[in-house]
């Protein structure tokens, strides 16, 4: 266990605290977190 959030918690917590923009720090998959990122652009409406 890494103690680091998955997509899916990211996207939930997002949600949670109606986030309106994102700083992304580093990620070891930036790819995954580009399409993480789009598909909670176009769902939440937070700017990544």
């Amino acid at each position: 266990m890494s103690g680091h959030a998955t997509g899916e918690e990211l996207k939930r917590i997002i949600g949670e605290i109606d986030a309106k923009t994102l700083f992304p720090i580093h990620t070891e998959h930036p790819r995954l977190f580009v399409d993480m990122a789009e598909e909670a652009e176009r769902s939440l409406g937070t700017l990544i």
